[in-house]
């Protein structure tokens, strides 16, 4: 079984320059797939996952990116400059025993995530759906 659960627990951003976003709370790492120094999941064998991520956005203009092996594979994009905003985003992709997964958050000195104790409103995981023999 690979499945991982993690989530931020303080505000994060803006930043000038596209960042990995580190989660402080790991709630569940089966298969020890989530390394909290590169903040990324490893696909530990080819196969078929399903990845999520939530967050909640201050006033800005703020993009988040799920990232395979560094390239953008999906965002999450508010330009609300007046209230805070939640995103979403899930996919199942494909993926060979190595690759990487992470969350970025988008290097523009204004985008940000809210975040608070307990970190409800910052959360990514994953799991493996099916492995490829």
């Amino acid at each position: 079984m690979v499945a991982f659960h993690v989530k931020r627990e303080s505000d994060f951003g803006p930043v000038t320059v596209n960042t990995v976003i580190p989660y402080t709370l790991v709630v569940l790492n089966i298969g020890d797939v989530y390394d909290t120094d590169t903040d990324a999941f490893t696909a530990p064998a080819n196969g078929i996952y399903y990845f999520y991520f939530v967050h909640y956005h201050k006033p800005g203009f703020t993009v988040l990116y799920l990232r395979i092996n560094d390239a953008n594979y999906q965002e999450i994009a508010s330009d609300d400059q007046m209230y805070l905003s939640t995103g979403t985003c899930s996919a199942a992709v494909q993926l060979q025993q190595g690759d990487t997964v992470s969350t970025h958050l988008y290097g523009n000195d204004e985008g940000n995530i809210h975040c608070q104790a307990g970190g409800g409103e910052c959360q990514f995981g994953g799991f493996l759906v099916y492995e490829i023999i």
